[in-house]
């Protein structure tokens, strides 16, 4: 979602943070937050609701699409997860567990 965020924004990589915690529901949570000093408002346009905010199914949309690897990679790649400021973690991604999640998340809120 960090990754999609940065380009819907547009962003640099390093401007938008990102965690994410399991609530008590056992559903993640995903916490996107400035990465630069003092704030850029980035994080704050991210579900707002001005003229210049990224709704949260368009950012979920954006992020479906990135996981949707263009390379068919089996967990990630250079195409769509790995970048120089994760690759400390590129060894634990796997884009294949949440992909078929957001999609059944996204066909949920269509139907209703």
């Amino acid at each position: 979602m960090r990754l999609a965020a940065v380009r819907l924004l547009p962003a640099d990589t390093r401007d938008l943070g990102a965690t994410f915690q399991i609530d008590r529901g056992h559903q993640p949570v995903v916490i996107l937050y400035d990465a630069v000093a003092g704030g850029a408002g980035f994080a704050r346009r991210i579900g707002a609701t001005d003229p210049r905010a990224i709704k949260i199914a368009h950012l979920v949309n954006k992020t479906v699409s990135i996981l949707d690897c263009t390379a068919g990679c089996a967990s990630s790649c250079i195409k769509c997860l790995n970048d120089y400021g994760n690759q400390s973690r590129w060894d634990e991604f796997d884009r294949t567990i949440v992909l078929p999640w957001l999609k059944e998340f996204l066909q949920t809120r269509e139907s209703k």
